[in-house]
This record gives C-alpha cells, structure tokens and sequence, in this order.
C-alpha cells in the first residue's frame, strides 16, 4: 500500500507546478499535505501514521522472542508528533529497542512496519505507557512511565540476544525480559533493587512509615509488579510531602 501512496504521490505532484502562476489569487495552492489527506480519504491509510521501513523478524530460528510480554501484537495507541492515533495493533521489539505497527493494506494483506522512533512521542499498549527516553544514564530508547510526579517511577524493559553451548538447546536465544525499575529526584536516576536500597531513597524520618506500608502490602522488590510500583510511589510520595 505504501508503494501505491508513492505512485499516487509521484503522478500528482506535478500538478502543483503545471498551475498558473497567477492560481494563488484563485484560491489555495495544492500542498503536498493535502495530497496526503486526499489520499487517506479515498484509500482509508493515513500517510503520517503508515510510512515506517517493512519490519522483517530477524533471527527467528533462536529459541525465544525478542517482544515485550508476548508475540502477539497488542491493541493500543500511538502518539506521533503531536497527532495520537487508537485502536492500532502494535508490538514493543525489546531486543532492538523498536515498535512494530501490524495493519491490513488496502488489498487485505496483513502488513508490518517499523515505526519511526524520532517521531513517537508516545505509546500505550496493555494499559501501559511507555515515552521517548529523556534520561541518557539509560540505555532504552524508550522507557516505562509508572507515574509522575515529585518522585517519578520508570521501568525500564529489555532484551538480550545470547549465545548458549550447554545441553541439547545450544544455538542463539533471547533472554528473558530484564526488568529494572527507577525514580527520579530532581533529574537524579535512583535504581534500587531490594527494599533496603529502596528505603535509601527516602528521608531518614521517613522511612519508616515506608517500610512499615511495604510490609502490609507483602511488596517484594524483586518480584515488583506494575500497579504495586505505582501505589507505591503514590505512597511515598504523600508520605514525604
């Protein structure tokens, strides 16, 4: 479908230099932009959303895969500059740091392409929110945002591509999804990984009344799931205000 929008484009730019000079007294001169929407009207693909390079799936003979939770392609939406889009079938390609958008063509095939990373503004997919990584202490294009606010909670989720020569599985896989979540201070990075390292975080007179929420709520840092992440950090935050 994209090659037909070039097509479509390449026959009707002309036109907007063929016109008289004298046209613009007229009325509006054609705009690229408005070839654009007059083909999205007639065809139903937006131009702006659907101009991404053709996603290929490398390595797929490794055991595992690179994506975010599953294979599958979640639904979600897609904010990219400034205009958001719904109902979109998007994957998060860990591993290369990489949103795939899944769509039909006009001709019914089932189609793939990579979305421009400059251009995203933000994600949302599995009811999860994930933005353009301002942090250059990390290493994710793009991280998790669990909440902001005075502390403000990431997560950032990714993928290695390993080689293993033990046992009857050798050949490359994916790892695991690696997990590491973070909250920023004052444009400080502060990871932490158990509640002791946690509880460093915070003020000395408070946290104890920290501590003593995370014992009632059995949180395990560790194991530290999404929604406990961010009533945490809800927590803490009138704790410390």
């Amino acid at each position: 479908m994209i090659y037909y929008k070039s097509i479509f484009l390449y026959l009707l730019l002309p036109l907007s230099f063929v016109l008289p000079v004298n046209s613009v007294c007229l009325g509006q001169s054609v705009k690229l932009t408005e070839l654009h929407e007059d083909f999205d009207k007639a065809y139903g693909l937006n131009t702006h959303l659907y101009n991404g390079k053709k996603y290929y799936r490398e390595n797929r003979d490794a055991i595992g895969h690179p994506f975010w939770i599953q294979e599958e392609a979640f639904s979600g939406s897609l904010s990219v500059s400034g205009r958001v889009y719904s109902d979109l079938q998007i994957k998060y390609e860990l591993h290369k740091q990489i949103f795939i958008l899944e769509y039909k063509e006009y001709s019914g095939a089932q189609q793939a392409i990579i979305l421009n990373n400059q251009s995203i503004d933000s994600v949302m997919i599995n009811e999860r929110v994930f933005i353009k990584n301002p942090f250059g202490e990390i290493d994710n294009e793009f991280i998790q945002q669990v909440y902001p606010g005075k502390f403000s909670a990431y997560i950032s989720h990714s993928k290695e591509f390993l080689f293993q020569n033990v046992g009857v599985q050798s050949g490359y896989k994916y790892s695991k999804e690696i997990k590491k979540p973070f909250i920023v201070i004052n444009d400080n990075i502060l990871a932490f990984g158990s509640r002791r390292s946690f509880l460093q975080i915070f003020p000395d007179q408070k946290r104890k009344e920290i501590k003593q929420y995370i014992s009632s709520q059995r949180i395990r840092m560790k194991k530290l799931q999404d929604d406990q992440f961010r009533e945490l950090i809800i927590v803490c935050n009138n704790i410390v205000e």
